[in-house]
């Protein structure tokens, strides 16, 4: 298990000497760009002016780094002009497919980006915009970090780095219990309530000692927190449930994915269909548009796939 922090100069453009003017500041990882509000980034560095020029655009690479996981892909992703994780989600799949493509000519980027990463992609974007972010320091009784303490939301997990630092994003609002695992302390299990202000900060003191406590009763699930798909047949398919295309292939199939997603069992279940393309009008074959099933074809909605997700989210369907 790792920890999900990246140091400030994962970020492109950051050099030795931009780092050194972030740590004296009080930034030192790229997740803190996420966390600090921006009128609060511009005046701690209102004395740096070539820094208050990038600022914007180190806060995008932050975010899209967050989604991504990928230092080249969210420099690409921000490189190519998207401002943010609105634009992200909003953009077709196949349009962040071709900036990649483009960036991979550039050669800011050596991999190529498939459809189903463009959908991932967008599906933690639009995650991240509308969750919210746990973040904080582990510490000893002395105010000592505490570093390499297994930390876990749910089916969440994450551990903290040398300076005892923490960072959880994608956190459904509400309760939830937070389990704390580290040789040589007694461990901890919390509630907390993460509300609408998309960040909920903590400085956590551990006490020595070896404490057990049972880890099923900290086990509560959000959406989007596992995913395992499930492959169907068209006879599976009930009435009113709502896909999108994931895949046109060379046969003339479409590949489908489910909007709706059922829990059970502490995983998220969402389901892939292949179907023939009669089952649909030809000109609604776009990667980007979502279908509902009436019995006999799949008929067009008029949302976009964003906010179909979104209104899956909210409604945890």
């Amino acid at each position: 298990m790792k920890n999900n922090i990246h140091s400030i100069s994962t970020i492109e453009g950051v050099g030795s000497s931009y780092e050194k003017m972030f740590k004296k500041k009080g930034i030192s990882l790229s997740e803190d760009l996420i966390i600090l509000k921006p009128s609060t980034l511009k005046k701690r560095f209102k004395d740096k002016v070539e820094i208050q020029k990038k600022l914007k655009g180190f806060i995008t690479q932050a975010s899209f780094l967050e989604v991504t996981k990928d230092k080249q892909l969210a420099e690409v992703f921000q490189k190519s002009g998207l401002q943010g994780l609105a634009e992200l989600y909003s953009r077709s799949p196949q349009k962040l497919v071709d900036i990649v493509e483009q960036g991979k000519k550039k050669g800011l980027i050596k991999v190529s980006l498939t459809l189903e990463n463009a959908f991932n992609i967008q599906k933690r974007a639009i995650e991240t915009k509308f969750t919210t972010v746990f973040f904080g320091t582990l510490k000893d009784k002395n105010n000592n970090p505490v570093p390499n303490a297994a930390i876990y939301i749910n089916n969440r997990e994450t551990v903290t780095d040398k300076n005892g630092k923490f960072f959880i994003s994608r956190i459904e609002y509400g309760k939830h219990k937070v389990f704390i695992d580290v040789k040589g302390f007694n461990q901890v299990l919390l509630t907390k309530d993460f509300q609408l202000n998309r960040k909920v900060s903590n400085t956590i003191i551990l006490t020595k000692g070896d404490r057990k406590i049972n880890r099923k009763n900290s086990n509560t699930v959000n959406p989007g927190d596992q995913f395992k798909t499930l492959k169907v047949a068209i006879e599976d398919v009930n009435i009113d449930d709502q896909y999108y295309i994931t895949k046109l292939y060379k046969n003339g199939n479409i590949g489908l994915r489910s909007i709706q997603q059922k829990q059970t069992d502490n995983c998220i279940y969402t389901n892939k269909v292949k179907v023939l393309p009669t089952f649909f009008k030809a000109k609604d074959i776009q990667l980007k548009n979502t279908f509902k099933w009436d019995g006999n074809k799949f008929v067009k909605l008029s949302k976009t796939f964003s906010e179909l997700r979104l209104l899956t989210k909210r409604n945890k369907i």
